[in-house]
């Protein structure tokens, strides 16, 4: 795959362990890019992705020390050391009302969320293999398959995992000021109605 992404296939392997065998990224990088764009992109805005998958996004980065971020409220200037903190988590304070005495907060960090949510889909997959005559399961004298409730218990688990992840970090960014809460600006188009009758 060409596109670019957040993480690399070897952020998963920080998280959970993926065979050494495995080392065709062609395995990994299509679920990489599945969870960034249906995961990722939605939670944290298509602008804010764009701006970070550009291809000059790390050269700014790495040249200047830090990169601006365009968002609905303006710029905002995005530093070496807050992007670090995005990617690995952390500890934040954010003054946002929040029940906490000091403000402090928690985030994993993107690379923990991106590489859950991936592997949350790679998992139901990777047994499996397209051939000539159908789709196999491949299988030899030292492995077995498990069974299918279990793979979906695994696979249920990491996902929800992943989206904490996934929370935690947004929270961190809109905290921060990189992405602008459209629920509560649009608080009305949320209205349930009730049928009488």
């Amino acid at each position: 795959m060409n596109e670019k992404t957040i993480i690399k296939p070897d952020d998963i392997r920080k998280v959970r362990a993926i065979a050494e065998n495995i080392t065709d990224s062609k395995r990994i990088e299509p679920y990489i890019h599945e969870a960034e764009i249906l995961d990722v992109m939605p939670a944290i805005g298509v602008s804010l992705y764009k701006q970070i998958v550009d291809n000059n996004f790390y050269d700014f980065l790495t040249t200047n020390g830090n990169v601006q971020i365009v968002t609905n409220n303006g710029v905002k200037i995005l530093t070496q050391k807050k992007w670090d903190k995005f990617l690995n988590g952390g500890y934040y304070t954010c003054s946002d009302g929040a029940c906490n005495s000091d403000n402090t907060r928690y985030s994993a960090g993107l690379i923990a969320a991106i590489s859950y949510l991936a592997y949350a889909r790679m998992l139901p997959n990777q047994p499996l293999n397209v051939t000539a005559f159908g789709v196999v399961q491949k299988t030899t004298t030292l492995s077995e398959p498990i069974d299918e409730k279990t793979l979906f218990r695994a696979v249920n688990e990491t996902r929800k995992i992943g989206l904490e992840y996934l929370r935690q970090s947004t929270d961190h960014l809109r905290c921060e000021g990189f992405i602008d809460d459209c629920k509560k600006a649009n608080a009305k188009r949320y209205r349930k109605f009730k049928a009488i009758g």
